[in-house]
């Protein structure tokens, strides 16, 4: 009877403060990136939380990084607190929706909480990778801010609506 949502934006807060870890599977024996140190990225879009990470030259990173290649780790993660919370009902169900978060960690994990996340290694070689990147994440942030403008239009009619 409980569903768990993450709404647009709940991480908007947390992206510009949180010195948010890279953990693999959640474990600070392994360290894999840091938001304050640059060896972590972190962005939203339409459909979630993004993280890329540079991964270290250890063991672990190294590690993790064929693991992920051959397929064997293949979700993600994160760990949060949440700030504030809706707990609207739809139908027999609570919907628990976190409106807003202190971001943690996050990583690739063996067991994802959701089966939907995913975890991916992608090498990134000359300049040119490296701006055909920064050139992709700024359109997915585009494409996110315009799908959450949207939406907050559509809260707003539907505000309208409801008072007439």
């Amino acid at each position: 009877g409980l569903v768990e949502r993450i709404a647009p934006g709940a991480f908007d807060a947390a992206l510009e403060g949180d010195d948010v870890r890279a953990l693999f599977n959640h474990d600070p024996n392994h360290p894999l990136g840091r938001s304050s140190a640059g060896t972590l990225k972190l962005s939203t879009d339409g459909v979630g939380l993004r993280y890329d990470i540079e991964l270290p030259d250890t063991t672990s990173g190294r590690d993790v990084a064929e693991s992920i290649k051959r397929g064997d780790v293949n979700g993600g993660r994160c760990s949060v607190d949440p700030v504030t919370v809706e707990m609207p009902r739809d139908g027999d169900n609570d919907i628990r929706t976190l409106t807003s978060v202190r971001l943690f960690d996050v990583g690739p994990v063996t067991f994802p909480a959701y089966e939907g996340t995913t975890t991916q290694a992608r090498t990134v070689g000359d300049e040119q990778d490296r701006r055909d990147w920064v050139k992709w994440q700024e359109d997915e942030q585009a494409a996110a801010d315009e799908i959450r403008a949207r939406q907050r239009r559509l809260r707003l009619l539907d505000m309208d609506n409801t008072t007439t």
